[in-house]
C-alpha cells in the first residue's frame, strides 16, 4: 500500500502536530487495528484499522477515552 502526502497535507501537519506516531495495538477482535498518536497541546489518538489493503479511519479520541476502548480489545 502506498502513501502520498499533498504538500498542502504536509503544511498543516505541521500546525496541528509536533510528531505523529503509528502504534500497532493488540487487539483480539481487530489484528489490523493501529493508532496514530498525535503530539501536541491536546494529545489525540486516530484509531484506524486495514482491510483488504484499504485503511479504515475509525475514530479520533482524547487519550482517556483511548485508554478506556483499547483496554480490553
Amino acid at each position: 500500500m502506498q502513501v502520498e502526502f499533498d504538500i498542502k497535507y504536509l503544511r498543516s501537519k505541521k500546525k496541528v502536530a509536533k510528531k505523529l506516531n503509528l502504534k500497532k495495538i493488540v487487539c483480539r477482535r481487530d489484528k489490523n487495528k493501529l493508532s496514530i498518536r498525535v503530539l501536541g497541546s491536546d494529545g489525540y489518538r486516530i484509531l484506524l484499522t486495514t482491510k483488504n489493503n484499504i485503511v479504515i479511519f475509525q475514530d479520533i479520541m482524547n487519550h482517556d477515552k483511548y485508554d478506556r476502548l483499547t483496554k480490553d480489545c
